[in-house]
């Protein structure tokens, strides 16, 4: 019996989809172009900067609690 309700709920709900959202994704070639651009711009200047950071401060973090905590300082032990 569920078998039989859940596909007629699904074949309901992509009837309805299909009838409400079919002009969703008609979007201009300049749009298109612009939102390219927007978005390579955002990663670019924003995100790569925010991440490189990130990344460079953990590893350094992770150095520096290694050092204190279990290894010591760098150089010549003897």
């Amino acid at each position: 019996m569920y078998l039989v309700l859940g596909r007629d709920i699904d074949i309901f709900i992509t009837s309805i989809a299909g009838k409400c959202m079919s002009n969703v994704n008609n979007i201009g070639t300049e749009e298109v172009r612009s939102l390219e651009w927007k978005s390579f711009l955002l990663i670019t200047v924003v995100l790569f900067p925010i991440l490189s950071v990130g990344f460079v401060s953990g590893y350094g973090f992770i150095v520096w609690a290694l050092q204190v905590f279990f290894l010591g300082p760098p150089g010549a032990h003897g």
